[in-house]
């Protein structure tokens, strides 16, 4: 099984040797903390030592407002956490922006306020992807990482799942930095504190699963539900929405709003 959630591996009823899992509800929200101590515990469960916080919401729940509303401010709170106080933020965009279910980090970028206040200064990146640009990703992000040297980086990009009930329902924050096009089997250079000298964070959605045939030799694929355009305009909204409050305490959603639409 291949999924970019922690919580695919590790669920209440999962055991593992340098493993801990915490679980709470937020109302109808399950608020989970998986925590990866050890490096067999990495290379068991193929994700890097760290940890995992993750939010989910039960199927057909984005067009409840109230529980949207609830559901920003949680994950604004997972962003704010492990912020450097004044820190200098390089927001990062990963993905493909042409196509629907790799346009996640994107598309989070289109409603950031960025710039400069008391508390955080903002840039942001889309590097784009290789197949358009001619330029890997990781390669532009690293370039522009010694030439702005911020004090931390926030990723954005879409995920792949394992269960379908958790596509577009799961948001993922984690410290241990990411690996982008793992999903795809085109893994280049993981993107962590270790790579580029200052902490990474990455949040996430999963908004595809992993398919295969098998006949004349193994076909792989990924799917995602047909609704997937709809589907990624609404958690890149949740996702903006969060950062733009995590990253400007001083304004409300309403404020946050009316200076961008």
């Amino acid at each position: 099984m291949f999924s970019d959630l922690a919580v695919d591996f590790c669920d209440k009823k999962s055991s593992f040797s340098g493993v801990t899992v915490e679980e709470r509800r937020q109302g109808v929200i399950t608020e989970r903390k998986v925590e990866i101590l050890s490096k067999q515990a990495e290379r068991e469960l193929g994700k890097r030592v760290g940890k995992y916080f993750s939010l989910e919401i039960p199927n057909g729940t984005f067009p409840q407002i109230p529980l949207i509303l609830h559901l920003k401010k949680l994950l604004c709170e997972l962003i704010v956490n492990p912020l450097p106080k004044g820190a200098q933020v390089l927001v990062v965009g990963f993905g493909n922006g042409n196509l629907a279910c790799d346009a996640l980090g994107a598309l989070a970028l289109n409603g950031l306020i960025v710039g400069q206040d008391s508390r955080v200064r903002v840039r942001t990146l889309n590097p784009g992807v290789e197949g358009t640009t001619g330029i890997k990703g990781t390669t532009v992000l690293s370039a522009v990482v010694r030439e702005i040297q911020p004090q931390a980086l926030l990723c954005v990009d879409a995920l792949v799942g394992a269960k379908f009930s958790r596509i577009g329902n799961v948001f993922q924050l984690t410290d241990a930095g990411i690996s982008p096009g793992s999903g795809t089997g085109n893994r280049t250079f993981s993107v962590t504190q270790e790579t580029l000298g200052i902490p990474v964070y990455a949040i996430g959605v999963p908004l595809a699963l992993p398919y295969e045939i098998e006949g004349q030799g193994t076909q792989k694929f990924l799917v995602c539900p047909r609704e997937i355009d709809i589907l990624v305009q609404r958690v890149s909204r949740v996702i903006c929405d969060a950062v733009n409050l995590a990253f400007h305490p001083e304004l409300s959603l309403s404020d946050v709003r009316s200076l961008l639409y």
